[in-house]
C-alpha cells in the first residue's frame, strides 16, 4: 500500500483528536491549540521521514496537509468559543477571504496529491489507452515514474570507490568483449543475445557465469533479468523476449573465479511493424 494512504489520513485523524481532547480539558485559546498540535504533528512525523526517506514531494504534502488541517481546526475552534456572539457579530467574526485561502490550498494539495500517486503507481493501463496517444514504437503507456533516488550518500561515495577500483582491474585485465544480437530484435519475439569474451591473448574466457538484466527506462516493472548459457569457445547466448519496443539499457556481469567484469549498453527493439 502506497506511503500516502497510511500517514496522510493517520495524521489527520490524530490531529483532530488531539486537537478535541486539548480543547475540551484545557482553557486555552484554539488559535494556540491550532499551533501547538501542528507543531506537535510535524515533530512526530519528521523521525518516519528520516527512516522512510519519502521524497521531498511527499514530505512538503504532509507538512502543508498537517498545517492546514490544524489552521482549519482552530478556524472552526474559534467559531464555537465565538457561540455567545449574535448572528451579526458571527459574520463579522467569519470573513470570506480565509476560507477562499483554505479553499485553493486544499484543491492544491489535493491535485498535488493525485500527481504524486499517479507517478509512484499509475492510473492503469485502461485509463492511459484513453488519455495519451498511441506510441508510436507500439506496446503500452505507462504513466508512473520509476526512477529511484538513493538518499544513503555515504553509501553513494563507497559504491563509487568501489566502481572505480573495478574499472581500473578491468583496464588491468584487458579483457575484450564482444556483445550483440545474432539477428536484428523485434519486440514479441525470440531473439538470441550473444556475448563472446577473450583475454588480452586473444585466448577464450571460458567457464565463466555471465549474468545481465535489459532495463526499460519508462518502466522499471517490464525489466528482464538472464542468464546466459556457454556453448564453448568463450561464446554465451541467452534467448530473450522483449516486450517493449523502442530503448532498453543493458548491465552485463561477467564472473570468472575472483575476477568480475561489468558492462553496460544500450539496444533498440523493433515493433512488429519495422
Amino acid at each position: 500500500m502506497n506511503q500516502l494512504f497510511i500517514t496522510l489520513p493517520g495524521g489527520v485523524l490524530l490531529i483532530a483528536v488531539v486537537f478535541y481532547i486539548v480543547f475540551r480539558l484545557f482553557s486555552l485559546p484554539s488559535k494556540f491549540i491550532a499551533a501547538l498540535v501542528a507543531i506537535t504533528a510535524l515533530g512526530a512525523y519528521v523521525p518516519v521521514a528520516i527512516v522512510t526517506q519519502p521524497g521531498a514531494d511527499v514530505i512538503a504534502i504532509h507538512v502543508a496537509v498537517y498545517v492546514v488541517v490544524a489552521y482549519v481546526l482552530g478556524i472552526i475552534a474559534s467559531q464555537y468559543e465565538a457561540g455567545n456572539l449574535d448572528d451579526e457579530q458571527r459574520r463579522i467574526r467569519f470573513h470570506w477571504a480565509p476560507a477562499a485561502i483554505i479553499g485553493f490550498f486544499l484543491f492544491v494539495l489535493a491535485v498535488n496529491t493525485v500527481f504524486i500517486l499517479m507517478a509512484q503507481s499509475g492510473i492503469g493501463h485502461e485509463i492511459a489507452r484513453q488519455i495519451f496517444p498511441v506510441p508510436r514504437g507500439g506496446g503500452e503507456v505507462s504513466s508512473y515514474f520509476p526512477g529511484t533516488v538513493t538518499h544513503d550518500f555515504q553509501q553513494r561515495e563507497d559504491e563509487y570507490n568501489n566502481y572505480l577500483l573495478r574499472a581500473e582491474q578491468q583496464e588491468l585485465r584487458g579483457w575484450r568483449i564482444h556483445k550483440g544480437w545474432l539477428n536484428p530484435p523485434q519486440v514479441g519475439q525470440q531473439n538470441v543475445f550473444q556475448v563472446k569474451i577473450l583475454d588480452r591473448n586473444d585466448q577464450a574466457i571460458e567457464n565463466a557465469e555471465i549474468k545481465g538484466v535489459f532495463l526499460r527506462p519508462a518502466d522499471s516493472r517490464r525489466d528482464q533479468p538472464f542468464t546466459m548459457a556457454e556453448l564453448g569457445g568463450g561464446v554465451y547466448q541467452a534467448h530473450l523476449i522483449l516486450s517493449e519496443a523502442g530503448k532498453w539499457d543493458l548491465l552485463l556481469t561477467v564472473r570468472k573465479d575472483d575476477a568480475v567484469h561489468e558492462l553496460k549498453g544500450t539496444t533498440r527493439i523493433a515493433s512488429r511493424a519495422e
